[in-house]
């Protein structure tokens, strides 16, 4: 588009449109909103987050970031990551794991409702649009559970994998290729603490089930708290594939 030929107001328009869809602080400003459906203010935190995460693809490394509870980490990266990125590429395969199925659910309903609905991404990321045929044909194969884990967006490629499809970490949904794999809070009370024996289940899980679905140069985002000292996130710090930000609460 030739912005240059429209009228001054709407060139002004496109610009902060176009300013949007390439700053990701500035998209999520836009678009994401609270849970009382007022926009976000990205304070400084959020910020160093983005911009470490965008550091490690652009250096070939796997990001991880460990944060305490309560700072947005799921709206931060969990929902908004996927929703720019496939306004950016709607050919992407994104994978979400969380630390349970109920939770996986809840993400890809958060996704699927800022692509059919919300009328700020509508207008930033136009493009991408649900796809309804795809839609349909899936869930006469299945048993209808599947469009609570998966979304269908149209895109170029034939791949017939799910644009965006979360699971809980020791699911047997898992399914097909990933580009992206956004790990979200995969370790919690229950797997690390309160059942000890599952911490190796977790960890046995994210590496040879999970990781074995990322393509070859795929991308690894992993957010976490860490609950135990053998727990996933632990093993995952003395990775050489990822690059780690740790935030703390100071002691006063």
């Amino acid at each position: 588009m030739d912005i240059t030929q429209l009228p001054d107001e709407e060139i002004e328009k496109e610009y902060k449109r176009r300013q949007v869809r390439k700053d990701i602080n500035l998209f999520i400003e836009r678009v994401i909103k609270d849970e009382k459906g007022n926009r976000v203010k990205q304070a400084t935190i959020h910020k160093i987050w983005q911009a470490h995460i965008d550091w490690c693809k652009k250096n070939n490394r796997h990001a991880g970031i460990l944060a305490p509870w309560g700072h947005g980490k799921t709206e931060q990266i969990a929902i908004a990551r996927p929703l720019w990125y496939l306004g950016h590429d709607q050919n992407l395969r994104i994978k979400i794991v969380c630390n349970s199925d109920e939770n996986a659910k809840a993400r890809v309903a958060s996704i699927k409702r800022y692509i059919e609905s919300d009328s700020d991404y509508r207008e930033i990321f136009p493009e991408v649009l649900p796809d309804l045929k795809r839609y349909h044909a899936e869930k006469k194969r299945s048993e209808g559970e599947w469009s609570a884990h998966k979304i269908f967006i149209q895109r170029d490629a034939p791949s017939k994998d799910a644009s965006v499809e979360a699971w809980g970490i020791i699911s047997s949904g898992v399914g097909g290729r990933a580009d992206i794999l956004i790990v979200d809070d995969p370790v919690d009370l229950r797997n690390a603490i309160l059942e000890p024996a599952m911490r190796e289940k977790v960890k046995d899980a994210f590496k040879n089930i999970w990781l074995s679905r990322l393509v070859p140069d795929g991308f690894v985002i992993y957010i976490a708290t860490v609950w135990h000292k053998n727990d996933l996130t632990m093993e995952l710090l003395d990775n050489p594939t990822f690059s780690f930000l740790i935030m703390r609460i100071s002691e006063d």
